[in-house]
């Protein structure tokens, strides 16, 4: 069986999504890695990293949060995460003329100037007060913790039945200013709700 069957096989089975584009992009992101893929990595997590990649080309953000044309785009990680290996396949990839850049901020202040912050495990206050300070500037937030895009996220990865899905809060996409495609939105499941997990202060 040739590599090129492999693959496209891996994606049909690991991702549910009829959608050509996002099967494409995501099959041609892989395709392109598959040999840099560490072989320990749970396909979720694989998945989970093409997803972010895939926002950075399928979101657009306000130009005025960029310096210039060939101003870094922050990805940024806060909190523990299962995925920083995969992540490392992001390097020298863009966001239109943006090299993509990953970075870890530690408070809440460093989260200032990131483009996409993906919440790994944290305590809910912690989560709360960080959403609610940033919630009016152009970020996208990204989970996989339980109703994360109905407790004032952006975009929640979800399971159902053994596979990755995304559950997208439209009007805090609004808010913050970001621009989901309508492809993008076609492939989620959009949900409502803004209400934070705990205390924002």
């Amino acid at each position: 069986m040739l590599l090129t069957d492999i693959v496209y096989k891996y994606f049909i089975h690991s991702i549910s999504i009829v959608h050509s584009f996002v099967v494409y992009s995501l099959f041609s992101f892989f395709l392109f890695n598959i040999a840099e893929l560490p072989a320990a990595s749970p396909k979720e997590n694989q998945i989970k990293v093409a997803y972010l990649y895939q926002f950075t080309q399928f979101v657009e953000w306000p130009s005025s949060v960029f310096e210039s044309a060939q101003s870094n785009f922050q990805l940024c990680v806060l909190g523990s995460s299962l995925f920083d290996r995969q992540l490392k396949l992001l390097k020298g990839r863009k966001h239109d003329s943006h090299p993509i850049v990953v970075r870890y901020p530690k408070t809440k202040k460093d989260v200032q100037g990131c483009h996409l912050l993906y919440f790994g495990k944290m305590d809910a206050q912690r989560e709360a007060a960080i959403l609610n300070q940033y919630k009016n500037t152009p970020l996208l937030t990204v989970s996989s913790e339980a109703d994360f895009a109905k407790h004032g996220g952006t975009i929640g990865f979800v399971i159902i039945n053994d596979r990755v899905r995304l559950e997208i809060n439209r009007v805090m996409a609004r808010d913050a200013n970001v621009k989901l495609s309508a492809k993008l939105l076609e492939v989620g499941i959009i949900v409502k709700g803004a209400s934070l997990r705990g205390p924002s202060s």
